[in-house]
């Protein structure tokens, strides 16, 4: 609750503003989708390896507000944005050495003092855009597949089905796509 009451308070964002998340599957990922998504965002999955061009495309497709990624991919990120003429915030969730201008995600993750009352005024409906990952890209350039926090939902409660998969104590699932960090 807190990194989305950041988000609102801080960053001022605010309904359907698009996230950019540019991460391999890291122990924050779920925080930062939850907390986006939270504060009433639209969270659109990047790949961290992406070159600068791919990612200023995806960027400007979506009319990205605020993009959260590592040190890692920042030097493509920062090309990009560069490239866009764009002042987009940039939240990184490394501790140390972070390069100026960024913003650290434990300021935003770890706030004692972050008022969370902001997030009760914040109102989605299942038909609402919840998520905006992108296709492979294999007929041309990758477009956004628009998700609703409906269809997200139903995905959730067909993989999840016994009629689909039997769940046991022992049962694990394996993602083996590219878009599986969507599917926490």
């Amino acid at each position: 609750m807190v990194f989305g009451a950041s988000l609102r308070s801080k960053l001022k964002l605010r309904e359907d503003d698009k996230v950019a998340i540019i991460l391999p599957n890291v122990p924050e990922y779920p925080c930062i989708v939850m907390g986006a998504l939270q504060a009433g965002c639209v969270v659109s999955p990047m790949n961290p390896l992406y070159t600068a061009e791919e990612l200023k495309r995806q960027l400007e497709l979506i009319d990205c507000k605020l993009v959260v990624s590592s040190k890692i991919s920042y030097p493509n990120i920062a090309q990009a944005l560069q490239s866009l003429k764009s002042k987009i915030p940039v939240i990184l969730i490394d501790n140390e050495g972070l390069p100026e201008g960024t913003i650290k995600f434990a300021d935003f993750a770890e706030d004692v003092n972050a008022d969370t009352n902001c997030l009760k005024s914040v109102k989605r409906s299942p038909d609402d855009v919840a998520v905006i990952p992108f296709s492979s890209g294999t007929s041309g350039f990758p477009k956004g597949v628009v998700l609703t926090h409906r269809s997200m939902v139903a995905s959730s409660v067909m993989i999840s089905s016994p009629e689909i998969m039997a769940i046991v104590e022992t049962t694990g699932k394996l993602l083996f796509f590219s878009i599986s960090n969507i599917l926490m």
